[in-house]
């Protein structure tokens, strides 16, 4: 069984919105842990929509074996994902969050600019290699909502992809 684009898409995705704050940790409260991550993506063709339908679809009637080396997989990369829901979780380390990374890839070619006020951090962010680019509003340091678009490549055709996101500490335990 094989996931034609989504996988790739999803990841990329999720990689565009992660990325170091670096040199602004000191302005960041961002709490280390188990963080889940809530991700709606609309394409301008559907296509986007239609695959993840589909992996959805796929994943549902996998074998309980090859469901498990997936998510093992996906484990590798730090992730576990639940492409039913459109939701990921990952673990933040205590020395990621006293630098001020908020990742699930390598992102250092991202430009941001960080804003606080009172309990609420705005963070607008580019990411030229990933052609995306949006802001993140954290509130406190156990959620955070926000907003981004990417140009994403479906079959050589590229796309303009809006992508909703939310994400909020789940405990001080990772798996």
């Amino acid at each position: 069984m094989t996931f034609p684009i989504l996988p790739r898409t999803l990841i990329a995705s999720l990689c565009a919105l992660g990325f170091s704050l670096g040199a602004q940790a000191e302005s960041l409260d961002i709490r280390p842990g188990l963080w889940e991550h809530q991700v709606s993506m609309k394409s301008e063709s559907g296509q986007l929509e239609q695959q993840l339908e589909m992996v959805r679809q796929q994943m549902e009637a996998m074998p309980p074996a090859q469901k498990k080396m997936m998510q093992d997989m996906m484990a590798e990369q730090g992730l576990s994902m639940d492409f039913s829901n459109q939701t990921v979780r990952n673990c933040l380390t205590e020395e990621e969050a006293a630098r001020g990374e908020f990742q699930w890839g390598d992102n250092t070619d991202c430009e941001h600019n960080v804003v606080s006020r009172g309990d609420q951090t705005r963070i607008e962010f580019t990411c030229p290699d990933e052609q995306a680019q949006g802001e993140m509003v954290l509130d406190g340091d156990t959620a955070y909502t926000g907003q981004s678009t990417a140009l994403m490549d479906f079959g050589g055709s590229p796309e303009k992809v809006t992508i909703t996101h939310s994400g909020q500490w789940v405990s001080a335990d990772c798996p």
